[in-house]
């Protein structure tokens, strides 16, 4: 009787696991992130902003310019 090489399995059967543990891996970090493209959304809805700034302040009135200082003699 011949032995079967049980070992070649093995490796294809470890090789066959690491592939299917990496798609699950890209698939699961595809569906986590932010931009899901397993979203059957057709966008996401635009957010509101609002903004309010202070009231302008109130202008003080013109100051008159000061007389020269008069000549020394």
């Amino acid at each position: 009787m011949s032995e079967q090489n049980t070992a070649g399995r093995g490796t294809i059967a470890f090789i066959l696991g690491g592939v299917v543990i990496a798609i699950a891996g890209v698939v699961w970090y595809l569906a986590a992130s932010d931009s899901n493209i397993f979203s059957r959304n057709a966008a996401p809805a635009a957010p509101s902003v609002t903004i309010q700034l202070p009231d302008a302040p109130v202008p003080a009135e013109p100051v008159a310019p000061a007389e020269p200082a008069a000549p020394a003699d």
